[in-house]
């Protein structure tokens, strides 16, 4: 049997068949090679906190108002005292340069006693019996607590200066601080007729502020080793709002049993808006335990210039008070 060509329309059909066939085989690892060619777009990378707590002891804050109007019974300062603080950073998304921050802080320089013992002063009693000239000792006790508090919201923005990262802020500080004085005591002493006199004394003062204002600040960190890092921050704000001192004093003497001559009360209200000049700074040293976790010990500064009224000298005038100590903190991001 004699073997004929194929016709060329049916060797086109299986050629094109065959062409199918392969195609077919082949588009599945096609695909696949294309699509690991281009990797997956990544999501967007989650928000970022860091949350931070600490606290220590604050030295006495300066500042000795005197207790008790001319004569004056004596005069005394806080004492050592204790501060605490809390508060965070968010970074909406991980590579934003954006940071978010808020702070709250309390301390308080608890109350302190002091005895006094003022000398004999001249006094001239009126009541219905007369004129007498009398003098007067006093003896006692006084005490005096402060307390202050601090509120920040800023908005922050990353830099870099060699090693180390620096965050400029921006943002506003409302700030409170209180002085509260009070004294009692025993009144002795003789009229000028030789005449026995004796009483009592009391005192209370409260003197305040409460500001609010902006506030620019940097905080920075540089690494120091696999682990340690030196971190500091500064700020300066002013701060607008009252500054009040309210204080009243009472005496009583009585010479004779039917006859008692009560001192008219002393009254001292003192206000008026203020701008107070506010500049707080630390640093300290930091280990990271962890990527996550790190502990810092610190030496923190914040004063406020002219922040509060007092009595002294001449008059009222307006004290500094700097709360400065030992800060231990400990931040935990996530």
């Amino acid at each position: 049997m004699t073997n004929r060509p194929l016709r060329p329309a049916l060797r086109a059909a299986l050629l094109a068949g065959a062409s199918v066939l392969v195609l077919a085989f082949a588009s599945p690892q096609l695909r696949a090679a294309d699509l690991s060619a281009k990797p997956l777009r990544a999501p967007a990378p989650p928000p970022t906190w860091s949350w931070w707590f600490e606290g220590g002891p604050i030295a006495s804050p300066a500042g000795d108002p005197l207790i008790g109007f001319a004569p004056v019974l004596t005069n005394i300062a806080p004492g050592t005292g204790w501060e605490m603080a809390g508060g965070f950073d968010y970074r909406a998304a991980a590579f934003s340069p954006y940071v978010y921050s808020a702070q709250f802080r309390y301390g308080e320089n608890p109350r302190r006693t002091a005895f006094f013992n003022r000398p004999g002063i001249m006094f001239g009693l009126l009541s219905a019996f007369g004129t007498e000239t009398a003098n007067v000792a006093a003896t006692g006790s006084a005490a005096i607590k402060e307390s202050h508090w601090l509120v920040d919201f800023a908005v922050g923005r990353d830099y870099s200066i060699g090693a180390s990262k620096a965050q400029a802020k921006l943002g506003i500080r409302i700030a409170e601080l209180r002085s509260t004085s009070w004294a009692a005591g025993l009144l002795s002493g003789f009229e000028s007729g030789g005449t026995g006199v004796f009483g009592f004394v009391s005192f209370q003062s409260r003197s305040k502020f409460l500001g609010v204002g902006p506030r620019i600040g940097i905080d920075s960190t540089t690494p120091l080793g696999p682990s340690w890092t030196f971190d500091f921050l500064a700020g300066v704000a002013v701060l607008f709002g009252d500054r009040t001192l309210n204080a009243t004093e009472n005496s009583v003497i009585t010479s004779e049993p039917d006859r008692i001559v009560p001192f008219q009360p002393v009254f001292l209200n003192s206000s008026g808006t203020a701008a107070v000049f506010n500049l707080d700074a630390q640093a300290g040293i930091s280990y990271w335990f962890t990527p996550n976790f790190k502990l810092t010990a610190s030496y923190r500064f914040d004063g406020y210039f002219n922040a509060l009224k007092v009595i002294e000298v001449g008059g009222v005038v307006n004290q500094d008070r700097f709360y400065h100590g030992p800060m231990f903190r400990a931040t935990l991001t996530f």
